[in-house]
């Protein structure tokens, strides 16, 4: 697991690029799974799946995670009253970090965002834990 921790801000200012990672995951994820009912040869999935696994490392090259696929909603661990969460971003439905969940929660699991938590989640986090 990572150990960079991001302010909001700071999850928010890459929106543009996760958006544009995220179009050619779920475009990828569509393809394989294509493929897959259509029975193609190896070597196009193969290639597919690389394809793939390339967004997948340039997500976690940034600091996320992926939790789905097909949806694209993406990852970001934040401190919240010195607990770190995952604030959920997903660049296909939203402009900007709108849920977040414990570490161990689930999308099911996730919580809006509130004034409360905006406020808290938007200082800039000076320290990284390992």
């Amino acid at each position: 697991m990572s150990s960079k921790v991001f302010s909001l801000e700071e999850i928010n200012n890459m929106w543009p690029l996760l958006k544009s990672i995220s179009l050619d995951l779920v475009a990828t994820w569509a393809r394989i799974t294509r493929l897959k009912a259509q029975q193609a040869t190896k070597e196009d999935l193969d290639a597919e799946v690389a394809r793939l696994n390339l967004y997948i490392k340039e997500v976690e090259r940034l600091g996320g995670y992926i939790q789905d696929i097909g949806r694209a909603v993406l990852l970001f661990q934040t401190l919240c009253n010195s607990v770190r969460v995952f604030t959920c971003l997903e660049p296909l439905q939203h402009h900007k970090a709108t849920y977040f969940h414990d570490l161990d929660g689930s999308y099911e699991d996730r919580q809006l965002i509130s004034h409360h938590w905006c406020s808290f989640l938007r200082k800039r986090v000076a320290k990284q834990e390992d």
